[in-house]
């Protein structure tokens, strides 16, 4: 949400860019690197936050991102990642949660 601003014209505001919480499910171990989740967020859009902690306080079975995503295109379900073999894998993308 953004702030509000005195005297602020209402079609000068953003409205189409908003923070959620997405889960990347099925990443192998190896890739479950700072660097790899910080690549995935950015590719969903603005990278804000990562949570890797699951409730309990171990390991999640998934990566939790918090991005920006601009609303006014579709949203994305999956997510292609190449490793350094040059395999490629498609990961589901699920959970989508809006930020209050």
């Amino acid at each position: 949400m953004l702030p509000f601003e005195k005297r602020k014209d209402i079609k000068s505001y953003e409205f189409w860019l908003s923070p959620f919480w997405l889960r990347v499910y099925n990443f192998p171990i190896e890739l479950m690197a700072r660097q790899t989740t910080m690549d995935v967020g950015n590719a969903l859009g603005e990278l804000i936050a990562i949570d890797w902690k699951d409730c309990f306080g171990g390991w999640a079975e998934f990566m939790r991102l918090k991005v920006k995503i601009d609303v006014s295109k579709p949203l994305r379900r999956v997510v292609k990642l190449v490793d350094k073999e040059g395999m490629e894998t498609i990961r589901v993308i699920k959970g989508l949660k809006g930020i209050e």
